[in-house]
């Protein structure tokens, strides 16, 4: 609940795309026990890349503006996942920042 909260969504759709991301990866990513959920070791080991992505994107963001008034082709690859989560604010706010 707390995740779907956060995330601004309902709880239906966080645990559907947990169970579809958990699909993809062929492993289980969390321990389901009673009403929670424990980190399964390959879950950590997603969390921990997921943090070096976050702050990879936060790097490419200050190495963008830095640059000044930019224009060009930006190509992403991305998790489906990740990119339904992650990528919309992100690009957002590299939209905002270089319009061009």
């Amino acid at each position: 609940l707390a995740a779907s909260r956060k995330l601004n969504t309902v709880q239906s759709n966080v645990t559907g795309r947990i169970r579809r991301l958990e699909e993809e990866l062929g492993t289980e990513l969390f321990h389901r026990k009673g009403r929670g959920l424990e980190l399964a070791p390959s879950g950590r080991v997603l969390l921990d890349y997921a943090r070096r992505m976050l702050l990879l994107e936060r790097e490419t963001s200050a190495a963008v503006r830095q640059v000044g008034e930019s224009a060009g082709e930006l190509r992403i690859g991305a998790m489906e996942t990740f990119a339904a989560v992650h990528l919309p604010r992100a690009l957002k706010a590299v939209r905002a920042r270089h319009p061009r």
